[in-house]
């Protein structure tokens, strides 16, 4: 109870000073003079005074404000290992019922580390989440905090930035002789090239109380795709390099494993994955064109502008068998560097493209095996015919013909065509979507010229021309691939003849996929994840593709059927709660994918630690407690123990919760008890006013 002395006044302090500044003047003069009646006189002012300023006291009652305590509840994977999910749930109960004898005290739950049911976040953000619970509390309310975690805590804030007032304390979940080996990879690279040595970076630790002496060496097994490429011995905690080579484009999938023991806390984390995107380097093309015509710069300015390929291009303009009399120091050419080309450089091309061009004495028919060799042995192949190859010299008569698509039967087509897409051509991946909404095929321009073949059954025809004959032919010649392209008037497109058409995405397309770019493979199948989330697209030229079989992490196998997303592409998705990697097969088709957060920090530390969080509870002036009492065979709720104000060290206070007390208050009751007003006031004024009259009159 708190009472004090206020006032009231019933008129304004400018009204009080005039109607009682006037009689004082007098009175006081009265006073000095020594004047009969001047001190009654004075009585009575101020009883009038006194009763307009209304005196009275005031009792207010209150209490002390309720301060809020922040229950921050670690639900992190690393939760789940031993009975440290169990042992938290208990301490929850306790703490509530301890509190609840605490009047002052309101706790407030903050559940962090899980999504849902089985979906656990990547890592334990406890500040965060704490920050975000208590921001609508004023600090003078809050009387701390108390984290029930393993001490895994990842986002610790730096001592100097942090300035909340209020104690932090920590219940440590877990036991004192845990034991955990992990691996692990040290900042291994996101991308690397294909089919060049990289080194990976690798680190064994053993981490707690091991029970049973551990063996100096620790055996890893390295994986890429699925596929064993090393098997080592290392020394624990020790960095280990070894060296692997990506054996495609695009994602692969890296694995490490290493040993396990009994009475670890974890085997999720004797593994680790990375994904390392394979790129190609720049690909060397070899362009060589015959005799010059309209089209020859179009495969030239196509190919320089792609910045992926590095062109070497040579046109045969003087072959030797023709003769002129022009000396040859005054011929600004160059000699056809066969050996080199075909002989030596030969493998460094990841294609070679002939444009044009018919059999000379330029290259000796040897060479043109070299070619075939090539091809055979995983090299690509483009041949871009035009009525050469119909003729004496045409490479129809040279040892290429083992590798060619198609035969010429003599006819050549002269008269206006429409290219269009072939049944196959709708689903193949060169050509699939080149008809657009804005540009479709029917408005293509035409062309005027095509090679009549006599089609051998060894290739794709995707694209057909003048009177349904094949134009556009792709070919699979052992590791090799083939292209045909049986017209030369395709630069009618690039000069936007009759509208053109998509000749740029044409060329590119058909140069790459027979460089072997994965994502214009005719038979490819693909997995994409996203956070539990598995979608898998298969490319085909099927009809419809055969159920995908899933083999999850834990082995489970599951069976789904894609649904058609256009010519030529199916999909399919499931939703998972598993984390790993997932094997997608379907025919001879096998894809992995990682799926959930592989490589989360939450996996990456899981011996229970009081080190983390002792520096941040020190400087607050709170406390790191163990829970789990060996003694006692469970866990220990310590005391609480109260303070009115922060303090810097406790040494009094360790191991027990400290909690601070609002010194705030609210308002609960308020009265007013009048001190000279009433019947009393009146009668003592009129007393005082008749006594002065009485006095005057006297």
């Amino acid at each position: 109870m708190i009472e004090s002395l206020i006032f009231q006044p019933s008129l304004s302090i400018a009204w009080l000073l005039f109607l009682g500044g006037l009689p004082a003047f007098f009175i006081i003069i009265g006073l000095i003079t020594r004047c009969r009646g001047a001190f009654l006189r004075l009585t009575a002012l101020i009883s009038l005074i006194l009763v307009l300023l209304n005196p009275m006291i005031t009792k207010e009652q209150r209490e002390p404000v309720k301060s809020t305590v922040g229950i921050v509840i670690d639900h992190s994977e690393s939760q789940t290992f031993g009975t440290r999910e169990e042992d938290s749930n208990k301490a929850r109960i306790q703490l509530k019922n301890v509190l609840a004898s605490y009047p002052q005290f309101e706790p407030r739950f903050i559940e962090v580390g899980k999504f849902s049911d089985d979906h656990y976040a990547p890592s334990t953000n406890l500040f965060h989440a704490l920050t975000q619970a208590i921001s609508d509390i004023q600090p003078s309310r809050y009387a701390g905090t108390i984290l029930i975690t393993d001490g895994q805590v990842h986002d610790i804030p730096q001592l100097s930035e942090f300035n909340h007032d209020a104690p932090i304390n920590a219940l440590i979940t877990g036991k004192t002789d845990e034991f955990d080996r992990q691996i692990k990879f040290i900042a291994p690279p996101r991308f690397a090239l294909v089919n060049k040595p990289i080194i990976l970076s690798i680190l064994v630790e053993d981490k707690g109380q091991f029970k049973d002496p551990m063996p100096a060496q620790a055996n890893i097994i390295v994986r890429i795709n699925d596929q064993e490429v090393g098997h080592h011995s290392v020394t624990p905690g020790v960095i280990f390099q070894t060296e692997i080579i990506l054996p495609h484009a695009e994602k692969n999938i890296i694995q490490v494993t290493t040993d396990t023991h009994e009475g670890e806390l974890s085997l999720d984390n004797n593994r680790a994955i990375t994904v390392i995107e394979g790129i190609r380097e720049n690909l060397r093309v070899l362009l060589i064109s015959g005799a010059p015509y309209n089209g020859e710069r179009t495969w030239r300015d196509l190919l320089k502008s792609d910045s992926n390929i590095d062109l070497v291009h040579f046109t045969i303009l003087r072959p030797p068998e023709k003769a002129d009399n022009t000396p040859v120091n005054q011929l600004s050419l160059v000699i056809f560097p066969t050996t080199k080309l075909f002989v030596e450089d030969i493998n460094n091309f990841d294609l070679v493209i002939l444009d044009g061009y018919q059999h000379s004495t330029a290259l000796p028919l040897i060479y043109y095996d070299y070619i075939a060799q090539y091809v055979q042995k995983g090299g690509a192949l483009l041949i871009v015919t035009g009525p050469e190859f119909t003729k004496e010299f045409s490479l129809a008569k040279t040892p290429l013909i083992r590798v060619l698509p198609a035969l010429p039967n003599g006819a050549i087509i002269q008269k206006p065509f429409r290219p269009t897409l072939t049944k196959v051509g709708e689903r193949h991946p060169v050509t699939r979507g080149l008809a657009t909404p804005t540009h479709p095929a029917h408005q293509w321009g035409r062309w005027l010229r095509q090679i009549a073949i006599q089609n051998t059954g060894k290739n794709i025809a995707i694209m057909k021309g003048a009177d349904e004959q094949p134009l556009l032919l792709l070919s699979h010649v052992d590791k090799g691939r083939v292209g045909m392209l049986l017209s030369d008037e395709s630069w009618l497109w690039a000069r936007g003849f009759e509208g053109g058409g998509p000749y740029a995405a044409l060329y590119r397309r058909i140069a790459h996929w027979l460089m072997k770019e994965p994502e214009l493979e005719e038979e490819k199948l693909s997995a994409l994840s996203h956070h539990y989330h598995l979608t898998i697209r298969r490319q085909t030229l099927q009809n419809h593709p055969k159920p995908v079989e899933i083999i999850f992490p834990s082995g489970k196998k599951k069976n789904i059927t894609l649904t058609k997303e256009q010519e030529g592409v199916f999909t399919g998705s499931i939703q998972t709660n598993e984390t790993g990697i997932f094997t997608i097969h379907n025919g001879d088709q096998t894809v992995f994918s990682t799926v959930g957060s592989i490589n989360s920090p939450e996996l990456s530390d899981l011996i229970s630690t009081e080190e983390k969080l002792a520096p941040i509870s020190k400087h607050t002036g709170g406390n790191v407690v163990r829970l789990w009492n060996e003694e006692k065979n469970s866990i220990h709720l310590p005391p609480i123990k109260l303070i009115q104000s922060k303090t810097g060290k406790i040494s009094s206070l360790s191991h027990s919760i400290v909690l601070k007390e609002a010194t705030e208050t609210r308002l609960v009751n308020i009265s007013h008890f009048p001190i000279f007003s009433g019947f009393l006031a009146l009668l003592t004024c009129l007393l005082l006013l008749s006594s002065v009259w009485y006095r005057e009159n006297h």
